[in-house]
């Protein structure tokens, strides 16, 4: 019961200890400044000089992607690849460190009622909205609240906020989230995520409408948006007075460059200053003109099971739609996942350096378990057991057809490759899949209604797994955008055993539920999860440090260093 708020108290003593010691450091640097005395009296500094001015934001960062999402910037109606875009522009009610804390940013502090269901925000006084929007106060966070749970919102962090009865002002600077019941979780998406976290001008949104503000955003962040040519590039320009962190780099770019080959031969031309790229590329790149980072917090591929809702689903189940595909039977699933080779997809599309999966949730035990191992005579005799019994009419390879959803992601660029080596793997069992690639946002309108029969589709979750409490929730509501995508039947039985984990207050008990979890759901072939993927980024020897993010959707662009630091402001340091 006090892990919760003793890890955000925690942080926010450690930060006040640093600004006291900062404090004391600077009123006592140095040996003290000779006085003289005037006639009159009064002593005036000897030998005093004019401080030296602030260092200023130079150059231009330019970063190649190979997909820019749906180029959309209100968090509540656009997707999660669009933090990439957006996340400079906004502050957030906090940062999350990759061990799990949220580090005060907006929300300068927070606590929660004794019995956990009132959640107390704090709000920084005195940020700036750009181009003179006025102070964010608030009336903003709980309007961006507000959004994420409205009709019109598509939020990922929608479906953690049907707990929040209310969300209430008592002044400029405090806001209070009612919840109807105890949970020291869901705040983790609905406050503190990097999305609905994000704050938006309340004022500038009703003023323009939800259209023009989603083309054009007003924030808070350490940039703002000055160009943007759809499908080509965004431009950004340092606020040079931010009150979080000053970006060394006066403008950021970033700019569509779909083929990676293109994107390293811009990289040597200097046309681009830092790109990801897929393990292929790395012997292009060697040499002190370039440093390559692996960032730890890729993408986790996985294959998603399309067509299956479950009844209790009421406002998206069809009977006689739903649940007629051949993977609703658990030996059809086991056989897609034993069809397929991870150790071999990770040497020849990734040189090794990624990791096959053993589940698609980050939860305490997936490290235990085993991958799925390949054994493709195994699967083809469980696809016979299965067409023996009716499950489906076998072609002449004794399989079925399916249609293959590759959407895109931005950072992703082996995601294409990936789903051909599986649907060959699946072509050799007897199963024809038909590779269809699409952008995920024009894609997941389908998911969301789970109207993707004869469907399967890649995804990837990519965060850092330091709460585990989301993966819980797509294991508990089928009525949502998360829980909608695994529909198994066997989720009958794990569903409750979420539900009674995500109850518990405890983290310690917790643990244990998780561990079982992890087990019926390695057990029951949910997805098919592939493989966790390192972002590889590739610098020129003009940038220099670049910390990642927690999570890989965005990628901390007001973080980065040039090679020779100017040494800009910042109000706390990101973690390595």
């Amino acid at each position: 019961m006090e892990g919760p708020m003793k890890k955000s108290k925690m942080v926010i003593l450690i930060l006040m200890g640093i600004i006291v010691v900062s404090s004391l450091a600077l009123g006592s640097c140095g040996e003290p400044t000779p006085t003289t005395t005037t006639p009159s009296g009064t002593t005036t500094p000897s030998g005093t000089t004019t401080p030296p001015a602030a260092p200023k934001p130079e150059g231009t960062f330019t970063f190649g992607i190979d997909t820019m999402g749906s180029e959309g910037f209100l968090p509540w109606i656009t997707f999660q690849t669009d933090w990439l875009l957006f996340g400079a522009v906004y502050d957030t009610l906090a940062i999350e460190t990759p061990e799990g804390v949220n580090v005060p940013s907006v929300a300068e502090s927070w606590e929660w009622s004794e019995d956990y269901t009132d959640l107390t925000l704090h709000i920084r006084e005195g940020i700036q909205f750009h181009d003179g929007w006025g102070e964010l106060t608030a009336e903003d966070v709980a309007y961006n609240i507000r959004k994420h749970m409205s009709e019109e919102s598509t939020s990922l962090a929608k479906s953690y906020m049907t707990i929040i009865e209310s969300v209430e002002v008592l002044d400029p600077y405090t806001v209070v989230v009612h919840q109807s019941e105890p949970n020291v979780d869901y705040a983790e998406m609905y406050a503190f995520g990097g999305i609905a976290g994000a704050v938006t001008c309340k004022a500038y949104v009703e003023s323009v409408g939800a259209e023009e503000a989603n083309l054009n955003p007003v924030g808070s962040g350490p940039y703002k948006l000055i160009e943007h040519k759809v499908g080509n590039y965004l431009k950004y320009e340092a606020v040079e007075d931010h009150w979080r962190v000053v970006p060394e780099y006066k403008y950021l770019v970033i700019q569509s460059v779909p083929e990676e080959s293109t994107r390293v031969a811009m990289l040597k031309t200097g046309a681009i200053d830092a790109t990801i790229i897929g393990p292929n590329s790395l012997p292009d790149l060697q040499g002190d003109e370039f440093t390559i980072d692996y960032w730890r917090y890729g993408p986790n591929t996985l294959i998603v099971f399309g067509g299956m809702c479950r009844p209790a689903n009421v406002n998206y189940y069809q009977e006689g739609y739903h649940n007629q595909d051949p993977w609703v039977d658990i030996r059809v699933r086991e056989a897609m996942n034993i069809a397929i080779d991870r150790d071999a997809i990770n040497q020849a599309l990734h040189r090794g350096t990624a990791k096959p999966m053993t589940i698609p949730f980050q939860i305490p035990g997936w490290t235990d378990l085993e991958p799925y191992p390949y054994d493709p005579d195994r699967a083809r005799e469980l696809l016979a057991e299965a067409a023996a019994d009716g499950v489906f009419t076998p072609n002449a390879e004794g399989g079925f057809s399916l249609t293959f959803i590759s959407p895109t992601h931005p950072g992703t660029p082996m995601a294409q490759k990936e789903a051909e080596a599986v649907a060959g793997y699946w072509a050799d069992i007897g199963i024809d899949a038909s590779i269809s690639p699409l952008d995920f946002g024009a894609y997941w309108p389908k998911v969301e209604a789970t109207e993707n029969v004869g469907e399967c589709y890649t995804f990837r979750l990519a965060y850092a797994g330091t709460n585990p409490y989301s993966y819980l929730l797509m294991c508990v509501v089928s009525d949502n955008l998360w829980g909608g995508r695994f529909q198994v039947p066997e989720m009958e039985e794990i569903t409750p055993l979420a539900e009674e984990a995500l109850a518990e207050l405890d983290l310690e008990v917790r643990d244990g539920m998780y561990r079982n979890i992890a087990q019926k759901v390695y057990d029951n072939y949910v997805a098919a999860p592939l493989i966790q993927v390192p972002f590889i980024v590739v610098k020129n020897n003009t940038v220099g440090d670049w910390p990642p993010n927690s999570s890989s959707y965005y990628y901390n662009f007001e973080y980065i260093r040039h090679a020779e630091p100017l040494n800009t402001f910042r109000l706390f340091e990101i973690w390595d």
